[in-house]
């Protein structure tokens, strides 16, 4: 599977951000190796859904109001256009 580009990552980066309910409910944003990490206030079951539809995101995990993200484009790319967003 390849990475997409940064046009790519950054489309993704404004999609996640909606649908994750913008400032409003993202609390925080990181990442690891391999995963975007957010820190959002109310996960639901619908969101989690959303997310895993998204074009680009391979997988989505949640636990404890924490949802991570498998994407494959740039990971830094899509952190850094997220991180942009949230501010």
């Amino acid at each position: 599977v390849g990475v997409a580009g940064a046009g790519a990552a950054a489309t993704l980066a404004q999609r996640i951000y909606a649908v994750v309910g913008g400032a409003e409910n993202l609390v925080s944003i990181s990442a690891c190796a391999t995963r975007l990490r957010l820190d959002v206030g109310n996960v639901s079951p619908r969101m989690l859904a959303e997310l895993q539809d998204l074009p680009n995101v391979a997988h989505v995990m949640s636990r404890a109001g924490e949802v991570h993200l498998i994407v494959n484009t740039n990971l830094t790319a899509t952190l850094k256009a997220l991180r942009a967003l949230a501010v």
